[in-house]
């Protein structure tokens, strides 16, 4: 029997999921979102598998343990060690965004080199994102169904910039630095790109300040909150179409 006090949160009242001694079992009332995830996490395990990222840090996958299709649309799969970063930065945990930065990096290659065109991860945040210290291991979970969308990659990058934007307006305690170790981590091929990579810290500064904004009044929310994202997505369009210029300009280069 599973054990109900270790569900996971979904989005989706169609689909469940639990942690039952370590191993994750994702339950689906439809024959075609079971199909669909299943599919994604096998794309996934095929492009990323236990590669060297640093000196003693992997980044791996989910592996797909058990199927079943009969009474109950159900997906069993090994338990990534760590914590999702969310988590992790609500807990007040030090993060490597240097390695997630690389990590993604990876697999931008990775997938290019095997499918032979841009694909991205699309639904890419601190939620999709695992880490163990203590097992020197990042994780990639959760593909979801638009997993591997032929699209430009950068898309990728601007996701999960928003998503460091959006834990720390719901009060995530991130560092001012991980955008740009973010960034660099992921430009870090050549020399040329680290520092194509920190002419876009300016931008990112500029936003800094409205980072450290708490708002604790419900009154103010609405007014501060418009003007907030108003001059956020200005400020990360200007960083989408950098990082789109950069891929065309250097193809890619992995």
């Amino acid at each position: 029997m599973l054990n109900k006090h270790c569900e996971v949160k979904s989005r989706h009242k169609h689909r469940r999921a639990y942690i039952y001694k370590d191993i994750v079992i994702k339950e689906f009332d439809y024959l075609d979102d079971f199909k669909t995830e299943l599919s994604s996490y096998k794309k996934l395990s095929s492009i990323i598998n236990n590669i060297l990222l640093d000196e003693g840090w992997l980044l791996k996958s989910p592996k797909v343990i058990n199927v079943k299709s009969k009474d109950t649309h159900c997906i069993e799969m090994d338990c990534m060690p760590g914590d999702t970063i969310d988590n992790l930065c609500f807990n007040k945990q030090e993060i490597p965004w240097e390695l997630i930065g690389k990590a993604l990096r990876l697999f931008h290659c990775k997938a290019f080199k095997i499918y032979n065109k841009q694909l991205i991860y699309y639904d890419f945040g601190l939620s999709n994102v695992m880490c163990s210290k203590k097992n020197q291991i990042i994780s990639f979970i959760d593909p979801g169904a638009f997993f591997l969308t032929n699209a430009n990659q950068s898309n990728d990058v601007y996701l999960f910039l928003w998503s460091i934007f959006m834990y720390r307006l719901k009060g995530a305690r991130i560092p001012l630095a991980a955008e740009r170790k973010f960034l660099e981590s992921y430009f870090l091929n050549t020399e040329a790109e680290k520092l194509q990579s920190r002419n876009l810290m300016p931008i990112i500064k500029n936003i800094r300040q409205i980072f450290s904004l708490r708002i604790n009044q419900e009154h103010k929310k609405d007014s501060i909150l418009k003007k907030i994202i108003y001059n956020i997505l200005k400020e990360y369009f200007i960083i989408t179409r950098a990082l789109k210029a950069h891929m065309i300009i250097n193809k890619l280069k992995c």
